[in-house]
């Protein structure tokens, strides 16, 4: 039963002291003894009269702010900023509670930020029980992340990024960013279909495509629908393969599914043999995600028999999820928008 809501658019550092010398008891020509109390014969001209250190100016920050979208809008969840690179938020590393609308500020020291983004420190989104979207009424199972420069922390911007990473990486040649940047999105449009070539994941929101009047209802429908097939395979086989582990385990097995997708996407972008959308709609590439999350899996070992039991089961959970939103899509401009959205989002909570 759909209970979620849809929010209509809108929505010193001290520096180290010396007390100078002139002021101790008896600075100057009149100390009569060293500090031991003997006579001494060194000059007090010699002596420093002042000691001066100007303090530590505290470093310039500034304020990443964004959203974080996932069918809907989740609040509750905790947003991060990884500065050292290791993949993860822990430490002393910046954090902030998305509100009811998704929205997050990190300060960061300035010297942090890459105007360009992706050398910038990657935002996280972590997915646990408390970070529910409120479109669907469920927690998020799936962890997000963007790059630094990246406004709206989605999906696909998960996928943008592990994009721009697999591009990197399988060239032979150093890519510059801009290159691997527009090879991720080129592959994302392809997955997406229909409108998407020019389509900014970093600012994109389909809610606000559905609920405006001369928003483009296509290209918001095929972005919702994208993602709740990916996240509806990605989290069901997560729970068959990694089962109620706990988050961390689940996300690690999650995140490894998520790079599969990205990888066999990278590779489908220059294939004119291959049709729109993405690998949860094709049953070969189906079972290489579910091999990807026996590999990210502790302790689960499966046998040939049930991997591809279990792909026939992702596959009937892709088929069925891609109709009930061809359904609840249809014939969108004869629909109200909350209409649309409860569709969606009733097919989401799958």
């Amino acid at each position: 039963t759909y209970m979620g809501s849809f929010p209509a658019p809108g929505s010193y550092a001290p520096g180290s002291f010396m007390m100078p010398y002139s002021s101790y008891p008896y600075a100057g020509d009149s100390m009569p003894t060293s500090m031991y109390g003997g006579p001494t014969d060194q000059e007090t001209d010699d002596r420093p009269t002042e000691v001066e250190e100007d303090p530590t100016e505290p470093p310039a920050t500034v304020d990443l702010t964004g959203k974080a979208m996932f069918i809907g809008l989740p609040s509750g969840c905790t947003v991060g900023a990884d500065l050292d690179g290791d993949g993860k938020v822990s430490g002393d590393e910046p954090t902030d509670t998305t509100d009811d609308f998704g929205g997050w500020t990190l300060t960061v020291d300035e010297d942090e930020v890459d105007p360009d983004g992706f050398d910038g420190p990657v935002v996280h989104v972590m997915a646990g029980t408390k970070c529910v979207d409120r479109s669907t009424n469920s927690s998020l199972r799936v962890p997000l992340k963007a790059a630094q420069g990246c406004g709206i922390v989605s999906l696909f911007s998960t996928l943008q990024l592990e994009l721009f990473e697999e591009a990197q990486e399988a060239s032979t040649t150093e890519l510059e960013d801009a290159t691997a940047l527009a090879m991720a999105n080129a592959a994302i449009a392809k997955g997406v279909g229909g409108s998407a070539a020019g389509i900014d994941i970093c600012s994109f929101e389909p809610m606000e495509e559905v609920w405006d009047e001369d928003g483009d209802d296509d290209l918001a429908a095929s972005y919702l629908k994208s993602t709740v097939e990916i996240g509806t395979v990605v989290t069901s086989l997560t729970e068959i393969v990694a089962g109620e582990k706990n988050q961390k385990a689940f996300g690690e097995t999650a995140t490894a599914v998520m790079d599969k997708v990205a990888e066999i996407q990278l590779k489908n972008a220059d294939d004119a043999s291959k049709a729109e959308g993405f690998a949860t709609g094709d049953k070969d590439e189906i079972k290489q995600l579910v091999t990807a999350a026996e590999g990210a899996t502790k302790g689960v070992d499966l046998s040939d028999d049930e991997v591809d039991e279990l792909t026939e089961v992702c596959d009937f959970i892709s088929t069925f999820v891609g109709e009930q939103l061809d359904e609840a899509t249809a014939d969108m401009g004869e629909k109200t928008p909350e209409s649309v959205l409860t569709g969606i989002a009733t097919v989401g909570a799958f």
